[in-house]
């Protein structure tokens, strides 16, 4: 939540005159912002959400976020048009900064904390995946875990 601020610096430097090499900085951190709260929200979701849920509430995100982008084009146009591009760039702005401050407001928000990783030593169904081949090739062994399944630790 508190990486999504950063965002706001690419609209600020959007709504004033600034060199190329600014906006493009302005850019990045704003790029590199959204790429930390999306791994944060996903991971998140994975923890908090039980996994027989987890595929309806993430559709339901997707849909919400998805669902939000031409009412945010429809309105920011004519916004733009009546107030002028600089005032709706830095209203923009000043929402992004502020509006994610305002959700950790929220105990429940503020209070959340990471789960213990299930460790990868031990008897615990985990062993690393097999080496694949791609394309006739032997591929490398990555560090993807594949969960085996074992007849003792099914319930019925």
């Amino acid at each position: 939540m508190l990486s999504i601020p950063a965002y706001s610096l690419l609209l600020f430097a959007l709504a004033v005159p600034l060199p190329v090499p600014l906006d493009l900085g302005a850019a990045l951190a704003a790029g590199g912002s959204l790429e930390v709260f999306t791994v944060c929200w996903a991971t998140t979701l994975q923890q908090e959400i039980p996994p027989d849920k987890l595929s309806r509430i993430v559709s339901y995100d997707a849909l919400g976020g998805i669902a939000a982008t031409p009412v945010a084009t429809a309105v920011a146009g004519p916004a733009a048009a009546a107030l002028g591009t600089t005032a709706v760039l830095t209203v923009a702005g000043a929402l992004v900064a502020t509006l994610p401050l305002l959700v950790l407001l929220t105990p429940e928000v503020r209070h959340i904390r990471r789960s213990e990783p299930i460790p990868l030593t031990g008897d615990h169904g985990l062993k690393p995946a097999p080496p694949t081949r791609v394309d006739g090739r032997r591929a490398r062994p990555t560090a993807v875990f594949a969960v085996v399944c074992r007849s003792d630790r099914v319930s019925g």
